[in-house]
This record gives C-alpha cells, structure tokens and sequence, in this order.
C-alpha cells in the first residue's frame, strides 16, 4: 500500500499560483514516497448585492452570477424545500410559510400559511404533501396538497398612532368561479386584540371599496375569509384600509426673543457738557464709538403631533397694554427679525399662534398659543450728567495732583425698571 501526500498552496489575488518542483526523495526500505502538486486556481464564490435586513433568499445562476430573489427586514429564514418549480421557505414570524415562483419570468410569492408558532424550522416533502416542525413548542404540521373549502386569514394589528376614523376597506385579488371572498374588521385601543376590542363587522364583498362599520379606535385589524366550492380557490393580492386621525393641536415649546438696543463698541467714550477746569478738551468719537442698532428676533420651536405642517402668526403688546397688536401673519420660517425702530422703548410681551389650517378643514383644524417672558426695547443711549468735579494740584508745582468727580447716570429707556443706579 504507497501513501501519496498532496500540498497544495494559492497564489496573492487571484495571480498565477505558486508552484513547487516535484521532489522525489531517494528510494529507501520503508519509506514512503511523497510529491508536491502544483495548486488548483479557487473559483471565487459569487458575492450577491444583499439588501440589508434580517433575511435574504440568494438564487445563484450556472454562470455563477447571484441575485436576491426575496428579502426581509422583519423575518428570517429557518426551513427550505423545493416543489416543481416554486421554493417553498419557512420563516420566524408566526411560522410562516412562503412559496415563490422560481421563473424569473413569473415571478409571485404566495403566503401558503401561518403555524401562528413562533419558528418553524424544518420543511420537508412527502408525496405532495408538506410537513412542517416548529420549536419552542414543538409541533408537526401537515399542509396537505389538496385545497381546502374553506379558510380564513387574519391581518396584523395596525397601528394609526392616534385615535382614528375609517374610511373604506378595499382589496385586489382574484375570485375564480365558485370561490368567494368576503373581509371582517375589528378595532380596539390595545396593541393585541382582548376583550375591550370591538366585535368583527362585516362582511365587506366589493373589492372596490367598503365602508368600514368599525368604531372609532386606534387599532384595526382586519380578516379574510376564503371560499371555493371547486377546484380553483381565491387568491388576494393586497388590502388597502382609509381611515383619518384625530387631529391634535401643536405644540409650542419655547419662543425666544432677543430684545434690541444700544451697543457701545469698545473704543465709545462718554463726555460731559462741563469738562474739568483745566483739563485738555475730550477727543471727538473715534469712527467705531457710533452706536449700533440691533434688531429683535424671534425664535420658536413647535412641532404638530399629526406630521402636519404649521403656519404661525407673531403678535407683540406692550406690557401694560390690553390688546395684542399683529406682527406678522402666516409666517412658516423659525425666525422672524423685527427692525429696532419698529417699537418705540419699553417693556412689552410677544405672543405666537401655531395653526394646521393648512392641512385640515376648517371645522378639523387646530391651534395652540404661547407667550414670551416680558421683553424690553431700549433704542436711547444712557444720559450722563456731572454734577460737581474739582481738580486738586500737587504741592509745589510736582507730580501727583487728584481730581474728584460725581456724576448721575440714567438709562432713559427703561424709566420705572428696578435695577442699580450709579452717582
């Protein structure tokens, strides 16, 4: 009996492999003769363009070319199985089982069923008929080939996020002769279906639409029920249900304002009418002691709990005023910026009005109201007033004389506001 040992190595990225000399060892009693091989080229394994999510079914072509024929973000894959030409797969969402055409041609995913399990891992054919494990509570199913008379379906539960009114149920599907169709509706204000959900309503038959006899909630789920009297049975494509929510009024957070006034640059000086005996006249303002005007702006923050888009309306009254005085009307930006000049000084008190009248009817829509803390407008430089000044000079005609000043400052435009006063 002679063992051969085979080697074999691959070359840098897809390059021409290394290859190593045959070696033939000197013949001795015992031993047993080894070579190596050059390298065998790897044929790269088709990288898919996989969406992202939680499962995928990858479908790789004899020329080695790989595309993601079905994708979840929501299920994964556990079982799988292949019938003629349909993929049969199960998944971890209330053990569903899914077949889907492999033609590319024709191409249609069909839910064949829900084992209501939390997984159902294996899949396999006997026959023509399917058999299904489940974990967690483990079970066996068989889904016979032959049609049913009779089944039903049930959706999940929507969720409107917010109390809502339905409108109509409609569906596409297809109702071959001697099979029926008919859907039934409940809704409740729970997350899951217990017993403060309504009753079914229904039947709805008109695929085009049915005014859903539900009461107004904020879940709804909705059921199929399939019917055949002969060999072919009723297949639904898609359910489409209308409702409208509750309109809720917005919501104002904060609104700002950012008062106006006088602000003095660095290099501002203040002068007085009488300048100190003997002192040298004060030097004219230099070109950036001019006072700068700054504007009022206003800055909110509101948002509509229903996703509807807000128009404001900014009005201002003084604080001793009674009746508010309109600044601007149907205003959408975060900002708005009022010219300093446009309020004359004093205290005063800012009011905005969120609406979402553009969005709903008038007898729907709604609005929300917020109100600044006071404010003031200072537009007049603080008055300086000397009031008595004396200059002592040093002894002997030498260094170190001294000069008293007492003077009043008044910041006219906020007469009556409490605060320091300096003399």
């Amino acid at each position: 009996m002679t063992t051969v040992t085979v080697e074999a190595g691959v070359g840098d990225g897809g390059d021409t492999p290394s290859q190593t000399s045959p070696q033939n060892p000197p013949s001795e009693p015992g031993r047993t003769p080894s070579f190596n091989r050059p390298a065998t080229p790897a044929i790269p394994f088709p990288t898919p363009k996989v969406p992202q999510g939680k499962g995928a079914l990858i479908e790789i072509q004899p020329d080695y070319t790989a595309e993601a024929i079905w994708s979840s973000n929501t299920e994964s894959i556990f079982g799988l199985a292949v019938r003629d030409n349909h993929i049969l797969f199960s998944t971890d969402s209330n053990g569903r089982i899914f077949e889907l055409t492999a033609s590319r041609d024709d191409r249609k995913l069909t839910l064949l069923t829900e084992t209501r399990e939390s997984l159902a891992t294996q899949l396999w054919l006997q026959d023509k008929d399917l058999y299904i494990a489940t974990t967690h509570i483990a079970k066996l199913f068989r889904l016979r080939a032959a049609a049913a008379r009779e089944g039903t379906y049930e959706s999940p539960v929507k969720d409107t996020k917010f109390f809502s009114h339905w409108g109509t149920l409609a569906w596409r599907g297809e109702t071959p002769s001697g099979s029926e169709l008919e859907f039934f509706t409940r809704v409740g204000n729970t997350d899951r279906p217990d017993q403060t959900w309504s009753d079914w309503a229904g039947p709805y038959r008109n695929p085009n639409g049915n005014v859903i006899q539900s009461p107004a909630a904020r879940y709804l789920q909705w059921k199929a029920r399939f019917r055949s009297s002969g060999a072919a049975s009723p297949t639904l494509d898609d359910v489409t249900v209308s409702y409208l929510n509750q309109n809720l009024p917005p919501e104002i957070r904060s609104l700002n304002v950012s008062t106006a006034g006088e602000r003095t640059g660095p290099s501002g000086s203040a002068s007085a009418s009488n300048p100190f005996p003997g002192a040298p006249p004060p030097a004219p303002p230099a070109g950036g002691a001019a006072t700068a005007r700054v504007p009022i702006t206003f800055t909110r923050q509101a948002e509509d709990p229903n996703g509807d888009p807000l128009v404001y309306s900014l009005y201002v009254k003084a604080a001793d005023e009674r009746e508010w005085r309109l600044l601007k009307d149907t205003l959408r930006q975060t900002n708005y910026t009022l010219e300093p000049d446009t309020l004359a000084d004093g205290k005063y008190v800012a009011r905005l009005v969120a609406s979402d009248g553009d969005s709903n009817p008038p007898s729907t829509a709604r609005k929300a109201e917020l109100a600044s803390a006071p404010f003031w407008v200072d537009n007049t430089p603080p008055a300086v007033r000397v009031l008595k000044q004396q200059v002592h000079a040093a002894p002997s005609g030498g260094e170190g004389g001294e000069a008293q000043i007492q003077f009043e400052a008044e910041d006219a435009g906020r007469k009556g506001m409490e605060g320091p006063q300096f003399r």
